[in-house]
Formats: C-alpha cells, sequence, structure tokens
C-alpha cells in the first residue's frame, strides 16, 4: 500500500499538477488522490468538508480534471466510483464543457464548416440549399462527445424540428479518416415515426468500398430511444451494415461520467477499430481503392 509522505503521491497513470486555486495545498491535494486511489470515500469526504481541500468550479487540464483520471484508474469497485464522482460533482466539479477543454466536451469547429463558426448557420445554409423552411427552427445533433479532447465521428445526425416540434428535416454528416467529409440532407414527412431515405454514394469513406453504392438510411424518430440503421449495397448486394441505438438520459454531470466509466475512452476506441478493420482487409488482399477527389 502506498503512504503519504512529504512529497505528493502520485500514482503511474498521471502527472500530478495543482490548480491555481491550491497551489499553497499541494500536498493535501496528494494526499486526496491517494485516499482517492485506495477507494476510501470516508476520507476524502473529511477532507472536503473539512474545508481541507478546495475544489475548482470547473475542471481543465491543469485542475480537478485529474481527479477522474484518478477515479478511473483506481482499484475501488465501479458503484464506489460513481458514489465519489457524484460527491465530487455536488461539491462544485464539473466534468463536460462547450468549446473548452474538458474530461467530455463539445466543440462546434468538429462539426459543420469546421472553423468553430455557428452550427445552426450551417444548417440553415443546408435548408435553405434544399428548399427546406428554416424560419424557428430546433436542431438536435446525435453524436460523440470529444473525450480528454479527442473525437471521430463517422457519422453525425442534425435533426431539425419547425416552430411547432415536428421533425422537418435531417441532415447526415459523415466523415473519413483523410479529414473530410460530406453531408447527406433530406426532407422528413410529418408524424413518420420510421425515417427512411435512400441516395447514392457521393463521398469516398472506405479505402476497400467502391464509390458506386447506395446508402439505405432507416432511423427511428426520436423520442425515449433511439436508433440509427445503415445498409451499404453495391450491385451484388449488401457489403455494409452499420447500427446505433441509445436510450434518453438527462445532460447532467453524472449522467456524462457513469456513461464514461461504462465506455471509457470510447471516442479513441472508434479511431483505433477503424484502422484495426482496414488492417484486417488489407492484410486479406482486399483491393485498396484510392479517393478521385477531395471532398470538403
Amino acid at each position: 500500500m502506498n503512504t503519504f509522505k512529504k512529497k505528493p503521491y502520485t500514482p503511474k497513470t498521471f502527472a500530478l499538477t495543482a490548480a491555481p486555486k491550491i497551489e499553497e495545498n499541494i500536498e493535501l491535494l496528494g494526499q486526496l488522490f491517494m485516499y482517492v486511489d485506495q477507494g476510501n470515500i470516508s476520507e476524502v469526504k473529511k477532507m472536503i468538508l473539512g474545508n481541507r481541500i478546495k475544489l475548482s468550479g470547473t475542471i481543465n487540464d491543469e485542475g480537478i480534471l485529474h481527479h477522474a483520471i484518478m477515479i478511473d484508474n483506481s482499484k475501488m469497485s465501479e458503484s464506489k466510483k460513481i458514489e465519489l464522482i457524484d460527491y465530487l460533482i455536488s461539491n462544485g466539479a464539473i466534468i463536460n464543457s462547450y468549446n473548452k477543454f474538458n474530461i467530455i466536451s463539445f466543440f462546434n469547429k468538429d462539426h459543420g464548416p469546421r472553423d468553430g463558426s455557428s452550427l445552426k448557420n450551417w444548417v440553415t445554409g443546408h435548408l435553405k440549399k434544399n428548399d427546406i423552411d428554416c424560419n424557428d427552427i430546433q436542431i438536435k445533433l446525435l453524436c460523440y462527445p470529444r473525450i480528454f479532447g479527442y473525437v471521430f465521428n463517422p457519422l453525425s445526425v442534425f435533426y431539425v424540428y419547425d416552430r411547432n416540434s415536428d421533425l422537418i428535416s435531417i441532415l447526415y454528416e459523415v466523415k473519413n479518416t483523410f479529414g473530410e467529409q460530406h453531408t447527406y440532407v433530406f426532407k422528413t414527412k410529418k408524424d413518420q415515426n420510421l425515417i427512411q431515405h435512400v441516395c447514392k454514394k457521393k463521398f469516398h469513406v472506405s479505402p476497400f468500398i467502391q464509390m458506386n453504392c447506395i446508402y439505405f438510411f432507416r432511423l427511428l424518430k426520436p423520442g425515449n430511444k433511439i436508433s440509427v440503421i445503415i445498409d451499404q449495397n453495391d450491385k451484388d448486394g449488401k457489403i455494409l451494415y452499420a447500427s446505433q441505438d441509445g436510450v434518453r438520459s438527462d445532460i447532467t454531470n453524472s449522467n456524462f461520467i457513469k456513461s464514461y466509466l461504462k465506455h471509457p475512452l470510447m471516442t479513441f476506441k472508434i479511431i483505433l477499430a477503424i484502422h484495426f478493420e482496414a488492417f484486417r482487409l488489407w492484410s486479406k488482399g482486399i483491393k485498396f481503392i484510392k479517393k478521385r477527389k477531395k471532398f470538403s
């Protein structure tokens, strides 16, 4: 068992850095991390309740962020991790942010024009080009957030609603691993629970699948559950099937971190899985198809 000495306790899994508000309490912070690593929730609570440790109001790469790294890598049970994280959150820790680094974050520049500008303006522009009413619209986006600053979304789905909260359009934003993307835009029919769209493939995604293909999108209208299914077919039949399902939950710090604990480093796993499968196909001698032109 590790013991607390004069120097801050620093697990091998991360580099300890004090937040500006608690630089003078670096040794106390080290002791806090030691208790976290041991799963000693009662001592952690005593330190916070006794004002021995001041929690920062936000998390960044130099502050409370390391609590979550420490908790995730500790040997405590899942239930204890959740209990401790809930306690830290209730005492001021915030683990998600908008256009700012955090454990979980969302950046405008990961979507649309990819320059950080308004996504609503970008969606509105696509609606106008496709003669879809863009007055008083509401937009919901299905995508992965950044986790520790990284994300790769093979598919992001924009759901567009009118002033009466009726779904009027869907935008499928498709990305490849070459940093390019293309958006397929469709109208939707009112009161349609199962939404289906068909289109020709217009964008090079996989170097092992030719361009002469058809996409068949099937979605459930978002509610308590969500489902997205994509079939890709060539002249010989179906060559790819992809699906994503989920259950609605509130956007809260607690739900974010519980989801992270169930699926840690998901965004990194996505890109690794894509390259692993590509390597398997290449090793089997599958023909490599070069992309003909650059998309934007």
